[in-house]
């Protein structure tokens, strides 16, 4: 039987998060999480990224990108964007969404992104102690106010924020039996007509365990 503890990260600490800050770190290194997904369904999971800067002790969301149902093309012209912009000290991508396949060396041999110069680049690979660590981070990060949010650049960034905070809100975790844990999103909102996505929750998951320095351990790819 399952122990059910709704509410993981506080809805009053994630609406407390400061946002509209500007970015003032075009000479920073920047964080790039990558949570990939490639169906082509209307009801598939968001292809997700994370774009951060540790701002001292504090983390500055710079951007965010989620996508589904559409070509590969626009993810490839997001992560163009991303290399070419900022300098990118690092790439955490997510291993488990296809397979243990690497969507970053598939696109350095695309004519897209084959001219361009990638970062370091590590698996995250989702492992129980992984995934608690993470989880971990991100709510002391939330409880904090570590977090702050960069100035929108366009309406999908407004609503792409809006997304992640709901996201945020959304997410619980269940314990079994053997005290083994699970973050997700409530039953009802994990199919049907009222289903929920929680990529970008992963995207930046991924992206302030990179800051914490964790993924040292992580394979690169």
């Amino acid at each position: 039987m399952n122990t059910q503890y709704a509410g993981y990260f506080r809805a009053d600490k994630i609406d407390s998060l400061r946002h509209n800050l500007p970015d003032s770190g075009r000479g920073s290194d920047y964080i790039l999480s990558i949570n990939p997904n490639f169906s082509d369904s209307p009801n598939s999971d968001d292809f997700s990224m994370c774009l951060v800067r540790p701002a001292g002790n504090k983390i500055l969301v710079i951007d965010t990108y989620a996508k589904h149902d559409v070509p590969i093309e626009d993810h490839l012209l997001q992560l163009r964007y991303y290399l070419e912009s900022y300098k990118i000290k690092l790439i955490i991508e997510n291993l488990t969404n296809w397979n243990s396949l690497s969507f970053v060396p598939f696109a350095r041999k695309l004519s897209i992104c084959n001219e361009l110069t990638f970062p370091e680049t590590v698996g995250a690979v989702a492992s129980e102690d992984n995934i608690r660590t993470m989880n971990e981070i991100l709510q002391m990060a939330i409880d904090r106010q570590s977090i702050l949010f960069a100035t929108p650049k366009d309406e999908a960034a407004i609503r792409n924020l809006h997304m992640l905070k709901e996201q945020l809100k959304l997410i619980e975790v269940t314990a079994n039996a053997l005290g083994s844990m699970t973050w997700n999103l409530p039953m009802e909102y994990r199919s049907g007509r009222d289903r929920k996505r929680k990529d970008l929750y992963e995207a930046l998951l991924m992206a302030v365990w990179g800051v914490s320095g964790k993924t040292q351990k992580e394979v690169a790819v």
